[in-house]
């Protein structure tokens, strides 16, 4: 029985979801804006798009002209960026909304044919009420309907831009993985670090994508970390013997998981407040005190907010220990038998002896090595086993 009366469910649902779909098939039809967030530029009411009276017409203009002026996303993205002007999502009032530009957002700008007066609708939809996934429609299948609002961008500009990127649009070759990739961390920012072939090194993600307003360089040449680490390896190998060593790696271990341990509770605290909030959507929504639309955003919001915590709190659970003095000795008896056969560092070496690195403004690295769980940065006692 529960079987049928969750297939019956099943089936109910997908009639109001193919219910509202065409409803909004109509409107589109009809030449009405459909979306919750209006293109960038522009206001909706009573479902027609209108130019907004501020600023934000202008970035637009100044997003095509850049980009015929032989201007990459990325570059426009970091100039706009560092000029202080807000993001499609600040503009949207998103909650929580970052005032970081990125190059596909500057791209959507430049491929939406909203710019030119047009309403191009239906560009994608669900595969069904159980998947959260969208399939993209095919260009004959689009709702399109033309001249339903004023244009901010000529239809000359628009196709010479869209000739443009079809012509810039190049097969990438295959991604090399340095040594370091994925290991390196900014530690101001926590953004992955790039290799640049030119500093023959690392810099921040950061700062390498939006320039000195994100992050700074936090440049740290490969040569110098490979001299650090092995430097670090023969001291480990000579000092395992040492009590003091054990020690020393017992005391910041417990540093570590009363740190853990404060960082969950504060997790867990935001997420129950942000739950709370969902609950109050809800109930607000049920009383027609807020639109569809409104709510969507709101819960969208949360659930992104909710699902941040909930990475962060299954990535510091993985790493609480709750026997901290069991295997220890273990897990650096194994950590020696790799590190004792070392002759250079690979990429297999290196992910199997290190969890991170951390790289501080002035280059310094502070390497997290899987000596035990959680891993542990050898320089924080490593004057006190000296």
């Amino acid at each position: 029985m529960f079987g049928m009366y969750a297939w019956m469910y099943e089936q109910e649902s997908q009639r109001i979801s193919d219910r509202v779909k065409y409803a909004l098939k109509s409107r589109a039809e009809k030449g009405l804006f459909k979306g919750s967030i209006p293109p960038y530029g522009y206001y909706c009411k009573d479902g027609k798009l209108f130019i907004r009276n501020d600023f934000t017409p202008g970035i637009v203009k100044r997003i095509f002209n850049e980009y015929i002026n032989g201007v990459g996303f990325d570059a426009i993205a970091r100039n706009l960026y560092n000029d202080d002007i807000p993001s499609p999502s600040q503009v949207a009032g998103i909650e929580n909304a970052s005032p970081k530009w990125h190059g596909s957002s500057v791209r959507c700008i430049l491929e939406n044919p909203h710019f030119i007066g047009d309403l191009v609708q239906g560009r994608s939809t669900t595969k069904n009420v159980t998947s959260t996934k969208r399939n993209i429609v095919s260009n004959k299948d689009l709702i399109t309907v033309k001249n339903t609002h004023e244009p901010i961008i000529s239809k000359d500009n628009f196709n010479a831009v869209q000739q443009l990127i079809s012509s810039r649009r190049r097969k990438r070759p295959a991604q090399s993985t340095h040594l370091f990739s994925n290991i390196l961390i900014c530690a101001d920012c926590g953004h992955g670090m790039h290799f640049k072939k030119n500093r023959k090194g690392y810099i921040c993600g950061n700062f390498n994508k939006h320039g000195l307003k994100a992050c700074s360089s936090h440049v740290i040449r490969e040569q110098n970390l490979k001299d650090i680490i092995m430097s670090d390896l023969d001291f480990i190998c000579n000092s395992t013997n040492n009590k003091s060593f054990f020690k020393a790696i017992n005391f910041n271990l417990n540093l570590e998981s009363k740190s853990s341990k404060n960082k969950l509770d504060i997790i867990n605290n935001k997420i129950l407040k942000l739950t709370t909030r969902k609950n109050n959507a809800l109930n607000k929504f049920i009383d027609d005190f807020i639109s569809k639309e409104d709510y969507d955003t709101i819960v969208e919001n949360i659930n992104l907010e909710l699902n941040e915590l909930k990475s962060k709190k299954f990535s510091i659970e993985s790493t609480v220990n709750t026997n901290l003095n069991s295997n220890i000795s273990n897990n650096i008896s194994y950590f020696k038998s790799i590190a004792y056969t070392i002759t250079e560092l690979t990429p297999n070496v290196i992910n199997r002896l290190i969890d991170k690195i951390e790289v501080s403004e002035d280059g310094t690295p502070r390497i997290y090595y899987r000596l035990s769980e959680p891993s542990i940065c050898l320089s924080d006692f490593i004057n006190q086993t000296s």
